[in-house]
């Protein structure tokens, strides 16, 4: 599963409907656009989105619900 929703009250939403899924047993993917930049060594938590042209450098971890 991967949630995705409108602009209004983004995080708080995402995260509840997140946590809901979760309780209920979904798994999530991550969405990486293909033209994005992420060094080899990154930790990717669940349901993040990696938008075009992203660059993402070494030593980061990216949490759950990150945009």
């Amino acid at each position: 599963m991967f949630i995705a929703i409108g602009s209004q009250n983004m995080n708080r939403a995402r995260e509840e409907l997140f946590q809901d899924a979760k309780r209920k047993g979904y798994s999530f993917v991550n969405c990486i656009c293909p033209f994005s930049n992420l060094a080899e060594d990154i930790i990717l938590g669940e349901n993040v989105y990696i938008d075009h042209f992203s660059k993402v450098s070494n030593y980061i971890e990216l949490g759950n619900n990150t945009i």
